[in-house]
């Protein structure tokens, strides 16, 4: 079956091709009702836009893309869930690569993802080899590096120095006694991921990198830590 055209969308819709390409994009300068009735032909005939061809204009997608090594760990599926939740409403789409903890499969995949110009790019880790430490300073675009702090980041990191943050946990749980709790590692997982999803759409969104959200209140531990390089 053929797909639907935007001209088509437009001739539906009564107004020309450029205002319905604009209330699909959900500019400002289009009147409430104009886009209204765009998007509900849209709908209607199954339109599906290409962002590859508005990407050519803006020189950037909507994309974030994110490498990490494993999904038979069970941390990774529960980062990937978070970046996912913390970037729904954006406007962002995460895609995902896995590199297998092989450095040089994780290169390939980073320089693979840039080239389809994502609005930023989210990798695991502080110590990628000098050759992707280079493809990931000359993206010109925000660089979020997760889990670790013990390191010097390219860019933003969200993460805790690990050695610290056990001593740490051991000394709450030993002050909460039997009948206390602690923070589980599921728990951070998840603030962790949503942390770098938030911080993205902060850089993406903001003219100069933002990282002013204040995460720390949700820890109970003192040295887990968002950052910038």
């Amino acid at each position: 079956m053929r797909k639907p055209t935007l001209e088509e969308v437009a001739i539906e819709a009564g107004v020309s091709k450029m205002t319905a390409s604009r209330a699909l994009r959900g500019a400002g300068d289009v009147s409430s009702e104009t886009r209204d009735r765009v998007l509900e032909v849209a709908r209607r005939l199954s339109y599906v836009g290409n962002r590859l061809a508005l990407s050519l204009s803006s020189q950037r997608t909507n994309l974030v893309a994110v490498v990490v090594p494993s999904m038979s760990n069970i941390v990774f599926p529960e980062v990937l869930a978070g970046i996912s939740a913390g970037l729904d409403g954006s406007g962002m789409q995460a895609v995902f690569g896995i590199c297998d903890y092989d450095v040089a499969k994780e290169r390939d995949i980073i320089r693979d993802m840039l080239s389809w110009q994502p609005c930023a790019i989210i990798v695991t880790g502080l110590d990628q080899p000098e050759e992707t430490v280079k493809l990931l300073k000359h993206a010109d675009i925000p660089v979020i590096q997760l889990m670790d702090l013990d390191g010097t980041p390219i860019d933003f990191n969200v993460g805790l120095s690990h050695g610290e943050a056990g001593a740490d946990m051991a000394r709450a749980l030993i002050a909460a006694g039997a009948g206390g709790s602690a923070m589980s590692a599921a728990r951070w997982r998840r603030i962790c991921a949503r942390a770098s999803a938030r911080l993205v759409s902060s850089a993406c969104c903001a003219s100069t990198a933002c990282t002013s959200w204040n995460w720390r209140s949700m820890m109970p531990f003192p040295r887990l830590h968002l950052g910038s390089g």
